[in-house]
């Protein structure tokens, strides 16, 4: 019977100690993997508002790419946490860094279009050349910006038609921006009959667009002759006006301009009215 309780007695204290051994072998590895992954999430959590506030105190720097930075940044540290936590176990992580590496690889040359608009999003959100309300121009695409994200604009063509554009396809050519300026240059054309007085009729123009309301005074407009035919002369008149006022500038100013002349009696006459 003693036997018996020596030998139960020797086998607790065996198994007592191998418990020991084990928690004293991971109890520290459990407690620091532990330690790391509560650290580590709020590091990430604590850079990730770092990168807020100071992405928001600058002025020029679009929301969306202020909230993509701040996401990157704390998921990257979050991964480097995992890491680290499985470093804590003894698991050898070489082999899991060249796996993730060659898997981002394959992910990325599948995804190749697709992050180069977004890193053409990104540089649009960073360096602005237009902004929602522009009326803008690159290449072949013509329209009013909508809104801009980090993987493609949406537009309104000029017939008001939803237009959806892959930010590499705006920032890969010139873009021409309408709406950055407040002031535009606008030429128009006018014409009067042939034989008519040449300085009398910029003296008529001129004074018509002094006294327009749209054309602005400085920089001072020019006229000039721009073609000389056998029943008609044509004027270029090039003014400023305001960004707002171009469409409205185009059709009413060169409307007041040749009613002035055509007041005048300088209306082009049609080739038969000058051959008979």
């Amino acid at each position: 019977m003693d036997e018996t309780i020596r030998t139960v007695s020797v086998e607790s204290q065996a198994v007592i100690n191998s418990t020991l051994n084990l928690i004293t072998l991971y109890g520290f590895s459990v407690l620091g993997a532990f330690v790391t992954l509560v650290l580590g999430l709020w590091v990430a959590k604590w850079a990730s508002h770092f990168v807020r506030r100071a992405f928001g105190r600058i002025r020029y720097v679009d929301p969306m790419l202020v909230s993509f930075a701040a996401s990157v940044v704390r998921y990257v540290i979050m991964a480097l946490t995992v890491i680290a936590v499985l470093n804590k176990f003894g698991i050898e992580t070489a082999s899991l860094l060249t796996v993730i590496g060659a898997a981002g690889l394959a992910v990325g040359l599948a995804l190749q279009g697709t992050l180069s608009h977004i890193a053409a999003g990104i540089m649009i959100l960073i360096f602005r050349p237009f902004r929602a309300g522009d009326v803008i121009e690159s290449g072949s695409i013509h329209g009013t910006v909508k809104e801009v994200n980090l993987f493609f604009t949406e537009m309104a063509t000029p017939e008001n038609v939803h237009m959806i554009v892959p930010n590499g396809l705006i920032w890969g050519q010139w873009i021409r921006n309408f709406s950055v300026n407040d002031t535009r240059r606008v030429e128009v054309l006018v014409e009067i009959a042939a034989g008519a007085d040449v300085a009398q009729a910029k003296s008529i123009i001129d004074s018509a667009l002094e006294a327009d309301p749209i054309s602005l005074s400085n920089p001072t407009p020019t006229v000039v002759v721009q073609e000389m035919t056998d029943n008609r002369i044509q004027y270029q008149a090039a003014f400023w006006v305001k960004t707002a006022d171009v469409a409205k500038a185009k059709y009413e100013v060169a409307k007041k301009l040749q009613d002035a002349l055509n007041a005048a009696g300088m209306k082009p006459k049609a080739a038969e009215e000058i051959t008979g």
